[in-house]
């Protein structure tokens, strides 16, 4: 008896077997990052309030999923004292998403807003709080919206906080939520967001740097005195819309050839008029 192997395992094996590390695949993916990979310690839950979001545990903060997965975000909490269709972004007109509370009371952010906006970031690792010590509206230029403005939605495109396309010298600015509906949202390692347009997403440059060009990488033009953000973008707006000077005389040369022939024509018809007579 002393020999008799058990296929039960020890107390302490099982619960580490237990904690080994699933991955799969959810129905919806999450509303923040847009991955619906999930594993064990990072699962996909979705608000089983009004608003239906759907999000990663580290993406949105959550401590710890509910047994029965019956999970409230933020804004759709029950027994709230604030309701939630009073409840929208400081930062976007953007109405659905999830939303987090600020460090400032009354304040309220969509998670990926936090993520994109300069000045935002949560409180902690946990993300508990947007944190908005930071934020100052007035580094951040006038909002102009160009999904808002080409889907004709007037009222929303100078409205929240716009952030421009990664890419130098290009003039185009988003809502993070307009950017994220796009996909045109780029999540890095550290977890900060940049916008990258569909335009150059298309055509991509092969280095983008960090921060804004030098003065010394820009250049204006001679002509109309426009300042853009490399000589190459400079130069192609030259090309287009200045044309040499050879050009513009082998169209005018063109377009004066009508005219030169036909005083030719008249010309020899009053001569042979004068033969007639």
């Amino acid at each position: 008896d002393t020999h008799t192997t058990h296929n039960t395992l020890h107390p302490a094996l099982h619960s580490l077997t237990m904690m080994e590390e699933e991955e799969g695949e959810a129905d919806l993916p999450c509303s923040v990052c847009g991955s619906n990979r999930w594993t064990t310690h990072n699962d996909i839950v979705p608000c089983g309030g009004k608003c239906q979001a759907v999000v990663h545990q580290a993406c949105y903060g959550i401590k710890e999923v509910p047994k029965n997965h019956k999970w409230f975000c933020d804004r759709c909490v029950p027994f709230s004292l604030q309701r939630a269709s009073k409840v929208k972004c400081e930062y976007c007109p953007a109405k659905d998403g999830p939303l987090k509370r600020t460090t400032k009371d009354g304040v309220w952010s969509h998670v990926i807003c936090a993520l994109c906006i300069p000045g935002l970031g949560f409180d902690s690792k946990e993300r508990n709080l947007v944190d908005v010590s930071a934020f100052k509206a007035d580094q951040c230029g006038l909002p102009n919206c160009c999904v808002c403005a080409e889907e004709g939605r007037a009222d929303s495109v100078r409205a929240g906080i716009t952030i421009p396309c990664v890419t130098p010298g290009c003039p185009r600015q988003f809502h993070p939520t307009c950017a994220q509906k796009k996909g045109l949202v780029n999540l890095g390692e550290e977890g900060r967001g940049s916008i990258c347009c569909k335009h150059h997403r298309e055509r991509p440059v092969k280095s983008i740097p960090a921060r804004a060009p030098s003065s010394d990488q820009k250049s204006t033009c001679e002509v109309c005195h426009v300042t853009f953000g490399t000589p190459q973008e400079a130069r192609v707006h030259a090309e287009l819309s200045h044309p040499p000077a050879k050009a513009r005389r082998r169209s005018s040369a063109t377009n004066d050839a009508p005219s030169s022939s036909h005083q030719q024509q008249s010309s020899s018809s009053s001569q042979q008029q004068q033969q007639q007579q």
